[in-house]
């Protein structure tokens, strides 16, 4: 029902062709031939349109393919877009020396403005004590770096929804790149309606859309003879011998009796969350993949959520703001999954429910994002996503996807910022280290991080399930 769901809502115009009984009829007949029975039909189409009320007119932002993802793809008009082209020219054409490649990314990945070089350093920065006060326990503590932190900049909106930065944007020059630092505030403002959506959705999260009953979905199991029903002891002791064959059979072999989907009911308005009339912190990211015809695929990255616990990330917006001679790109995204409610040893009603195996990874794949040319995306920091692959359209020629991040601090916390530590670059009079050391930095908070990573999957997110009797 999901990837049926997501299939239309990839069609250009769906929320239009939802007004056509004939295309509606077309996608009813191409839904039950793949499976789909006439009440999960109108369950997906039913739910479509609650979506469809949901999008916004002026600013085209709608519920993308993915629950909990938002999206448009005219949130950012050409004007602003070709502004942004030009400030971001200042970064890319530079000497060839100085062109910062991401490590281990095979020469693939270029960072333009990335919050892991100069970031805050425990032992270099002389931050605020306050930026290393670790709140986890023995069994989180490796949540929380000790030493590293991205820097955010200090954003304030004001009541009408527009963005002025008060601090500056870490490893932004003051005048070299003044531009930059005029736009981004700009697209800021144009992301705010995405991100309150994200975070209104974090808020009030949607009910699941089946109710699993894991001791209700059953026939009823053969049932013990009662003694009245037999004239003497060995007729009933015969009727209690298959009885408990019967029993032994129907435990071996049961299956579950899943119902039909029920009907779609719309969740009541929630109470939205307003960005505006706020003071935010937002962290900074500028790259670009380049492929050549020598490196002409991309191979896609991993599966992680943004930053650490230092950083309180709620939700990601990426502006996909330049595809040149790739194919399609799209973002995965994944959920953790709690232990699935289900009675003792039932491994098939397991597996046929819930599609699990004994030691399989408890998350679930919610699907992917196309990422055109031109589209904004916001999603909240509880999935983990990762890019996939792709690779030139055309393999005689190079190729690239420039991508501008917008990491949103939790509104409701405030980190140490670059409100609270000067500029560290070496052109700076309050330069805490060179470029060399910055980039040594990076690698070993690279390192601290693909630990994290490694971690919060075997605790959370590839958490091996454990069908075992209780």
């Amino acid at each position: 029902m999901m990837e049926c769901s997501a299939h239309i809502r990839a069609k250009p115009g769906w929320f239009d062709k939802m007004n056509d009984a004939d295309i509606v009829a077309r996608w009813t007949r191409e839904a039950v031939a793949q499976g789909l029975t006439e009440a999960q039909v109108r369950y997906v189409l039913d739910e479509l349109a609650h979506y469809a009320a949901l999008r916004d007119e002026r600013t085209g932002i709608e519920v993308s393919g993915v629950d909990g993802v938002w999206h448009s793809d005219a949130l950012v008009e050409d004007e602003l877009r070709s502004r942004l082209r030009a400030a971001v020219r200042v970064l890319e054409e530079v000497p060839e020396a100085e062109l910062d490649w991401h490590p281990g990314s095979d020469g693939q990945v270029l960072d333009l403005v990335h919050p892991s070089l100069f970031c805050l350093v425990r032992e270099a920065s002389g931050a605020p004590e306050r930026a290393w006060q670790n709140p986890t326990n023995h069994y989180s503590k490796y949540e929380f770096s000790e030493r590293f932190q991205w820097l955010p900049t200090d954003v304030d909106v004001d009541a009408e929804g527009e963005v002025a930065f008060r601090s500056y944007v870490n490893n932004l020059h003051p005048e070299t790149h003044r531009e930059l630092a005029s736009v981004l505030p700009e697209l800021l403002a144009r992301f705010r309606p995405l991100l309150e959506n994200v975070l209104t959705d974090l808020r009030n999260p949607r009910p699941p859309r089946i109710d699993v009953d894991p001791y209700g979905w059953y026939d009823d199991e053969p049932q013990r003879p009662d003694r009245s029903d037999y004239e003497d002891d060995q007729a009933y002791n015969e009727a209690c011998r298959l009885q408990e064959r019967a029993l032994d059979d129907w435990w071996e072999n049961r299956r579950p009796v899943v119902p039909d989907a029920p009907a779609f009911s719309a969740p009541e308005p929630p109470e939205r969350i307003d960005l505006r009339g706020r003071r935010l912190q937002v962290i900074v990211k500028l790259a670009t993949i380049h492929l050549t015809p020598d490196k002409p695929e991309y191979a896609g990255g991993s599966w992680h959520v943004e930053g650490m616990l230092n950083e309180r990330i709620v939700s990601t917006g990426i502006y996909y703001w330049d595809n040149e001679n790739i194919t399609e790109s799209r973002l995965g995204f994944r959920a953790a999954l709690d232990d699935p409610e289900y009675e003792q040893s039932d491994d098939n009603g397991v597996r046929e429910v819930y599609g699990l195996e004994n030691e399989d990874a408890l998350n679930q794949m919610l699907g992917s994002v196309s990422t055109p040319e031109g589209r904004c995306l916001a999603f909240p920091n509880i999935l983990q996503h990762r890019v996939s692959p792709f690779r030139l359209a055309d393999p005689t020629r190079p190729g690239h996807r420039k991508i501008l991040a917008f990491f949103l601090v939790d509104p409701a916390r405030t980190i140490v910022s670059t409100s609270d530590v000067p500029p560290q670059q070496p052109w700076s009079d309050t330069s805490t280290m060179t470029l060399e050391q910055a980039k040594e930095y990076r690698e070993q908070l690279m390192r601290e991080r693909k630990f994290f990573v490694d971690e919060h999957n075997e605790q959370l997110y590839e958490r091996e399930f454990s069908l075992c009797e209780h």
